[in-house]
């Protein structure tokens, strides 16, 4: 593969179409289509499927993004070791990431880090958050982008910057009997009750959306009939939309799903996941790790504005002097 396809997957997968892709690449947008209609002949599968106006990646498009956004960096890391001759000179940062978008979002900023520092070496290393705090504490990586359901204005929060409210996503086939309880903009609440007699499709069990999920059951008095189990939204969404179970996701996942085939609830005890970046020995920042934070910051104050949640820290940081 050269350097000009994986870059035309990535964007793909980035903007979540061909229209912005081409935009920010400098092509033609017919051009990007023939390259993609041209990948998923030669592959012999689909690598996105269309929701609405955005393109999804499927499961093989998901392997083909992150093995080009690796194969990039890898290509940039070499380069720059390359042009060091001196190894012991090298500042390393490791980061950790929960899952394939934070390891897209991290792996964008690897390049600007290698132009603004001379001697720095970007890894980021996927892992449940879970473990990620576990790798934190074990001096395994210097930071992580960590998901929580703790409060997100504590010290030990870390740089908080995105709040994700858990929803159901209920297929219309499921036939529902229940009072509007309450209305949160275009979303109604569902009482977990409404759905005791329903299979649902849950993540996997060291996530910390299972742990808010196994806590919602535990107070409606029930264990669920599970249909399915997957860490993956694009999975759920698609298992929800078909028919086999009633899925938790994060409302900014959920954003992606087929409305015309399952509708959006939120919960009574409406759960939230604040995603935050917190450092090895909860210590503060020297100066290469705050440029490292300023930039995931605003990587995804660009792309998410609607999910935005700055602690103090995170602001203070974005307010900061200095940047490189």
């Amino acid at each position: 593969m050269q350097d000009r396809q994986l870059r035309y997957m990535v964007e793909i997968g980035r903007w979540g179409s061909l229209s912005g892709a081409a935009r920010h690449l400098g092509v033609s947008q017919p051009a990007l289509s023939q390259f993609l209609a041209n990948e998923e002949q030669a592959l012999g599968t689909k690598l996105f499927i269309p929701y609405g106006n955005r393109m999804i990646p499927t499961p093989a498009g998901n392997v083909y993004i992150t093995a080009a956004s690796r194969m990039l960096k890898v290509r940039d890391q070499t380069y720059s070791r390359i042009m060091r001759p001196d190894p012991d000179s090298i500042r390393r940062v490791r980061i950790g990431v929960p899952n394939q978008y934070y390891d897209r979002l991290a792996a964008r900023i690897v390049p600007s880090l290698y132009s603004s520092i001379k001697n720095i070496d970007i890894s980021i290393k996927d892992a449940v958050s879970l473990d990620l705090s576990n790798q934190l504490d074990a001096g395994e990586l210097d930071m992580a982008i960590i998901g929580s359901a703790d409060s997100p204005d504590t010290p030990e929060s870390g740089f908080v910057f995105m709040r994700c409210e858990v929803c159901i996503l209920v297929p219309r086939v499921f036939n529902l009997n229940f009072p509007v309880l309450e209305n949160n903009k275009e979303h109604k609440l569902l009482p977990l009750e409404e759905l005791r007699d329903q299979p649902f499709v849950l993540p996997e069990g060291r996530s910390v959306l299972r742990g808010l999920v196994d806590r919602a059951f535990s107070e409606a008095g029930y264990m669920p009939h599970v249909s399915y189990r997957s860490d993956n939204p694009y999975v759920a969404m698609e298992l929800a939309a078909g028919g086999f179970g009633a899925a938790f996701l994060t409302l900014n996942a959920a954003s992606g799903a087929d409305i015309s085939r399952c509708r959006i609830f939120l919960m009574e005890s409406h759960p939230c996941i604040y995603y935050g970046i917190r450092l090895r020995d909860r210590k503060d920042p020297d100066e290469v790790e705050s440029l490292v934070i300023r930039r995931l910051l605003k990587e995804v104050l660009r792309e998410r504005e609607d999910f935005i949640y700055l602690n103090e820290a995170s602001r203070r940081m974005l307010e900061s002097e200095g940047e490189n």
